[in-house]
């Protein structure tokens, strides 16, 4: 289609997501048995953990650690080869189910070239006490085992969070519906 119009691919699908954020219901497109109904119900999904040590600003000491999704962490992710942990980065909770050890994350990065991919989503100096604009990254998400979670940052809006799955569900569509 980029072609016929004379676009570029990556503009393409930067308006394509801009109008699918602000048009989420219109679902015309995707067929009823997609698997991403599934998929979002567990994105959604927003169970506590019980068991971490490291405390929220509100939490008593002593008290069960819960994580949400919205909550930013640092992680420290093993670089590609396995063997030396990388550099510790900020990552937001996209799903947490109690009843497992691990957490779905999605990669957070102050390298603003990331925000002119589609579906990812820049956030503001000071949105959940980022200490500078930053940017997630739909197409860096990991599982990681809630141990790997670091200190606790902040927690993003439930405008931010919808955004963020709409991403999700958008590069889903465009990886899945060819």
């Amino acid at each position: 289609m980029a072609k016929k119009t004379d676009i570029s691919e990556t503009k393409l699908l930067k308006t394509a997501l801009a109008n699918f954020i602000k048009n989420p219901q219109d679902e015309t497109h995707i067929q009823k048995n997609s698997p991403s109904k599934e998929i979002q119900s567990e994105l959604n999904e927003q169970e506590t953990c019980p068991g971490l040590d490291r405390q929220k600003p509100n939490q008593k000491p002593g008290e069960k650690k819960e994580i949400h999704q919205g909550d930013i962490y640092w992680v420290r992710l093993p670089v590609q080869n396995g063997e030396d942990p990388g550099y510790s980065h900020p990552h937001v909770v996209i799903q947490n189910h109690s009843h497992t050890n691990s957490v779905v994350v999605c990669a957070i990065t102050s390298n603003k070239k990331q925000a002119n991919l589609p579906g990812n989503i820049l956030l503001e100096i000071g949105e959940a006490n980022l200490s500078r604009q930053s940017i997630v990254v739909v197409s860096r998400i990991s599982t990681v085992d809630k141990t790997q979670l670091g200190e606790y940052i902040g927690t993003l809006t439930q405008d931010r969070i919808n955004q963020i799955l709409a991403g999700l569900k958008f590069l889903h569509l465009s990886f899945f519906d060819r």
